[in-house]
């Protein structure tokens, strides 16, 4: 008798140490209920790692965890593969901030405030079934030999390991028949549409792509503050973020933006392309509608040669009360304590988010997930130097390729969200990105481009979070 109830509750344990040891080979699995607009969904969920070899033959552990919902056929029910950016970054912003049925519940404002694992009754888990993914180096992902960790640190290496990983994981879990989607936020974007490219090469099709706060170009994002579409797309957030504080007089948003977005593409745009050939009056005209536009002093603008840099105008706006303001989020502001420094030395917006999420994660990986490991989970790793995103390398570039995709494949479509406040990925640019694919004409527009009040992380915006919801209701209802 006594034997039979040491070995129940040995077997009690096991979710929480032998399964959790060998994640690779054991998933731990558990099973919840969630409400979702009005209707109760139980699903299972599934934490676990595949070993995955890349083509160059190194192998490496590649963490997920899985929300599958019950009761329904599943190979009829949409799979969507979700990846933050970084491209360090693990997978946990998307998955506790909006996207995932159990979300942390915490104020953007101030993230250092104590937070709480809850439902999340926005999530898109009605409409498909959810797969958070942490790339190499990130969460629990990390190569077999972790001296070789390095030899995953590149556009294609990312690109190559993961999209064998979506291979495994459709077999392993009998999802090849399920309409297929890829989610990706940030650098995460650029990796999906990556991972779309060479999911096709290996015939394994995509329904469509979500792409939230996108970085498309990383060329452009290399050159940063060298190139001048760097400034034409940053200004219209500068406007925004500057009336969001009361630097300048505007009550219409929309109104500020068009005017905005127009100064943008033609005066600004001219001016700059001169250079010093630029006439003196035609200088003097930019200049003053910089300042109207941001509330930057004259003589800043000026000494910038009118050309102001993300980090300048965060750390310039509020320089005054002795405040930055965030770069993920405009509205967000935090105190200054380098003075002297011309340029913001931190992000309010981003960095106690981190630290706050960090601890979230592993609450709910033993409460949630069932599971908890002495193992470090890293959230956000510094995986530089990334090869094909570092400085003086050129990053392929998927345009041509994605124009190719819709063409032959008319099922194929694009949602796009970007935030208004959001100075690491501007909507601006987003829009002329989009803008300059050669797009296929058809009854349908492919391309959905959805612009929020929000910043960069914005469905962590519990204002924003139900309209982003009701868009992605109606683009799955499209795509289906």
């Amino acid at each position: 008798m006594i034997k039979a109830i040491i070995f129940r509750f040995y077997l009690l344990l096991l979710p929480f140490s032998l399964l959790a040891k060998t994640l690779e080979e054991n998933p731990v699995v558990s099973k919840h209920s969630i409400t979702i607009n009005n209707t109760p969904i139980e699903y299972q969920t599934a934490a676990g790692s595949y070993i995955t070899q890349s083509k160059s033959g190194h192998k490496a552990k590649v963490y997920f965890v899985s929300y599958f919902k019950t009761g329904e056929d599943a190979k009829e029910r949409p799979i969507t593969f979700c990846f933050n950016g970084g491209p360090g970054a693990s997978s946990t912003f998307l998955q506790l901030g909006g996207i995932g049925p159990k979300k942390a519940a915490l104020d953007i404002n101030d993230a250092s405030k104590r937070f709480k694992i809850q439902d999340n009754d926005l999530s898109i888990l009605d409409l498909t079934d959810l797969v958070f993914i942490d790339p190499v180096s990130t969460g629990y992902s990390h190569a077999l030999d972790k001296k070789k960790e390095k030899l995953f640190h590149g556009v294609e290496r990312d690109i190559d390991i993961l999209s064998e990983f979506i291979r495994l994981f459709l077999i392993k879990n009998d999802r090849f028949a399920s309409p297929k989607y890829l989610l990706g936020a940030s650098y995460g974007a650029y990796r999906v549409i990556g991972l779309l490219l060479n999911l096709e090469k290996r015939k394994i099709l995509c329904q469509g792509v979500i792409l939230i706060s996108p970085a498309l170009d990383l060329n452009l994002i290399n050159l940063g503050d060298e190139e001048d579409l760097t400034y034409i797309f940053s200004l219209p957030t500068y406007a925004a973020i500057a009336s969001y504080h009361g630097k300048i007089q505007e009550n219409d948003l929309s109104h500020l933006l068009e005017k905005a977005e127009y100064f943008s593409k033609t005066t600004y745009l001219t001016t700059l392309f001169q250079g010093n050939n630029v006439q003196k009056k035609d200088k003097l005209e930019t200049l003053k509608k910089l300042n109207e536009f941001t509330s930057l002093d004259i003589s800043l603008i000026k000494k910038s040669n009118l050309r102001i840099a993300p980090s300048v105008f965060t750390k310039q706006l509020l320089a005054s009360q002795n405040k930055l303001v965030g770069r993920f989020d405009g509205r967000i502001t935090g105190s200054s304590y380098l003075n002297l420094k011309p340029w913001s030395e931190y992000d309010p917006s981003f960095s106690s988010i981190v630290t706050t999420l960090n601890s979230a994660y592993h609450v709910f990986a033993k409460n949630t997930l069932r599971f908890e490991i002495e193992e470090e989970y890293r959230i956000l790793a510094n995986v530089f130097p990334w090869k094909g995103f570092s400085q003086g390398e050129i990053a392929p570039s998927f345009r041509d390729d994605i124009a190719r995709l819709m063409s032959i494949y008319p099922f194929f479509k694009m949602f796009v969200a970007s935030g208004i406040y959001d100075l690491a990925t501007p909507y601006f640019g987003t829009s002329y990105y989009l803008s300059h694919l050669n797009v296929p004409l058809r009854p349908v527009y492919p391309i959905e481009h959805h612009i929020y009040p929000a910043g960069h992380m914005l469905y962590m915006d519990k204002a924003v979070l139900p309209d982003l919801k009701r868009d992605l209701t109606n683009y799955f209802q499209l795509v289906r």
